[in-house]
């Protein structure tokens, strides 16, 4: 393989990974404002620091499975729930 060819690779991976966490943030923050939730507050009912939600919901960061588990208690949904919410926003 061409040494371009897998640096295109490599850049649509990380260009597909930005979209998921991009769509992750925007159902997390329209998960969090239907709960009537600060960032603060979910933040401290899933024991992360405000401003790491603020990165989840701004597409900086994706989460881990563990953080999504805390991030999915702390807005009162199962992580299948939340995962479904993001799927049904990919749909749409």
């Amino acid at each position: 393989m061409a040494p371009h060819a897998s640096g295109v690779g490599r850049a649509a991976g990380t260009l597909e990974r930005m979209a998921n966490a991009a769509g992750f943030g925007e159902v997390l923050r329209a998960e969090r404002e239907r709960a009537g939730l600060s960032r603060s507050q979910l933040a401290a009912r899933a024991g992360l620091r405000p401003g790491d939600l603020s990165r989840y919901e701004r597409g900086v960061r994706e989460p881990r499975l563990t953080t999504l588990v805390r991030l999915a208690g702390g807005l009162g949904l199962t992580p299948a729930e939340l995962v479904d919410r993001l799927e049904g926003s990919a749909r749409t």
